[in-house]
Order: C-alpha cells, then sequence, then structure tokens
C-alpha cells in the first residue's frame, strides 16, 4: 500500500526519513543530489550499495499531475516535468554545492573503493574503477577528477582539503585528529 504525504505518494518501502527530506526540498524548492542503491540486501548486493547514477539525480523536487502525485526531480526552477524519483532506492541525498551538507544517509551506506588507473591502448586513456571494476573512462585526469568530485567520493575530496591546507601553509599533521574526516563529511 503506498504512503501518500502531503497529497504526493511514495512507494510502501520508503523510508520516512527519505521522504521528509524530498518533502522539504518540494516545498522549499532548494536543489538535491539524490543517490540511488540497493536499499536492501538482494541479488549479491548488500543494502546501502551505490548505483552511481549520473543522469536526472540532481535539481529540485517537484510532483507529478493526476489522482496519484509522485515526486518527480526537475531540472531547474522553469521545469514542469522530470523523471519519477524511485524514492524506495534513495540511499543518499545530499545538497549538490560544493560544500553542501548531506540530508539523508542509508544506515549501510557504502561508496566503494575508488582507484583511477592509466590506460595505454585507448582512446579514454583514464579509467576509474570502483570495487575493482571498470566504470567509467576519461580522456584526461582533470575529467577523471571532477566526475569524482561530482559523485562525492570522499578520499578524493580529502585530498583537496588537505590541498586547501597546504595553500594556507598549515600541516594537515598538525590539525586535531578527525578534523579532515569532519571536514571531508560536512563537503560531501
Amino acid at each position: 500500500m503506498p504512503q501518500i504525504i502531503n497529497d504526493t505518494t511514495y512507494h510502501d518501502d520508503t523510508p520516512s526519513a527519505v521522504i521528509n527530506v524530498l518533502e522539504r526540498a518540494r516545498l522549499s524548492g532548494c536543489r538535491v543530489r539524490i543517490h540511488y542503491g540497493y536499499t536492501k540486501d538482494k541479488d549479491g548486493h548488500t543494502a546501502g550499495e551505490d548505483w552511481y547514477e549520473e543522469w536526472s539525480v540532481t535539481g529540485r523536487v517537484g510532483r507529478s499531475m493526476g489522482p496519484a502525485k509522485v515526486p518527480l526531480i526537475l531540472a531547474n526552477r522553469r521545469s514542469s516535468e522530470g523523471p519519477a524519483i524511485l524514492d524506495h532506492c534513495i540511499v543518499r541525498i545530499r545538497d549538490p554545492r560544493k560544500c553542501g551538507p548531506e540530508l539523508y544517509r542509508h544506515p549501510s551506506y557504502s561508496m566503494g573503493k575508488v582507484t583511477i588507473r592509466r590506460l595505454e591502448d585507448s582512446e579514454y586513456k583514464i579509467q576509474v574503477q570502483i570495487d575493482g571494476k571498470p566504470h567509467a573512462g576519461f580522456k584526461t585526469e582533470a575529467q577523471a577528477k571532477r566526475w569524482l568530485y561530482k559523485m562525492g567520493f570522499p578520499q578524493h575530496v580529502r585530498r583537496q582539503v588537505r590541498a586547501v591546507c597546504r595553500a594556507m601553509n598549515i600541516s594537515p599533521n598538525a590539525l586535531p585528529d578527525g578534523l579532515v574526516d569532519n571536514l571531508v563529511a560536512t563537503w560531501l
């Protein structure tokens, strides 16, 4: 049986925390970045595992018209249509800005281990691997780093925090224990 909150219909498996974040975003008009993934253990995948979706995951939350109004992701303020949000498959919601906060995280959320490999015999010389499996290819390392930043991978943001420290003539090692991790957590 679907859940109906503020006249918006949500899947019956959608956690109330996700509904609350989506409703606040819909009513305030703020932009969000949605991460889809496995919310339950299924087909060899563990709950909280991110799908790394790139398309139709950033925008404002709206809702459809008709008898069952479902949440939509709208590209911008002028948009009146967009794809339905898979609200029962959300593992993370964050503010899409560079330093925006995390609004929701599945209790078992996992991004996986990211590595960057150089390829010799390919048009796409840089390959991003997640948990040892190829996921994306890029022509330059700068493109790969921008993609990692956009996707919110903490180990690469951590490097940026350290680079900022060096630019300010502060040794990252001189910072109190856990401060870099706290900065990274607030950036993602």
